[in-house]
């Protein structure tokens, strides 16, 4: 069963001095406004932090307004911040070997699509983001999953335009999210609000 009270902080996960986090946008709605809540936090406690983009979450960013306001933090915080595109990135994700490497403190993956959810509890690396994972569970870097379908049951959630909807969460959706949960290296919490970073 899930925890809704779990809470991770950040700082108990970090053991080097750098505080550098690695964040994956999947493409998912719920979630995403207090991930990028928390994204900006960080910059502003001096750690360094790389977004990397499935195509879905990068275009997902777009119809929620959340880009531009990324684009923004990119430009305060040039130094600390920098996005990487599953676009730009070869079949084989050249860049997930440095996942292998430790070049991340924490990975942190918010908002997590069920469908990358499934993926990742069948050990499918085939996208940016499930290779990413992979690459941190196999390199020892603690990996945060902050999935959107996390308790059975109807869902408020916001839309493009801001508008409040219901949806039904499904129990063979949360049944993944408990598998995964159950996965070595993969901590599952409910919202983005529940990282403590300072």
């Amino acid at each position: 069963m899930l925890d809704i009270n779990k809470k991770v902080d950040l700082r108990t996960l970090i053991s080097s001095t750098r505080k550098k986090i690695a964040w994956g946008i999947t493409g998912g709605g719920h979630h995403l406004h207090e991930s990028m809540l928390k994204i900006e936090e960080l910059l502003k406690s001096g750690y360094l932090v790389d977004i990397f983009f499935s195509r879905a979450g990068r275009e997902v960013c777009k119809m929620f307004n959340e880009f531009s306001r990324l684009d923004n933090l990119q430009k305060k915080y040039p130094r600390s911040m920098k996005f990487i595109f599953s676009e730009n990135q070869e079949w084989s994700f050249p860049i997930c070997g440095s996942f292998s490497l430790k070049a991340y403190d924490v990975l942190i993956i918010s908002p997590t699509t069920g469908n990358t959810v499934a993926k990742l509890t069948y050990k499918i690396a085939d996208s940016l983001i499930t290779n990413i994972v992979s690459q941190s569970l196999k390199g020892n870097t603690p990996v945060i999953i902050i999935p959107t379908d996390f308790k059975v049951g109807p869902l408020e959630t916001i839309i493009p335009g801001n508008k409040k909807i219901t949806i039904e969460i499904h129990e063979s959706d949360v049944e993944r999210t408990e598998a995964l949960q159950n996965m070595k290296g993969i901590i599952v919490i409910e919202t983005p609000l529940k990282l403590i970073i300072n």
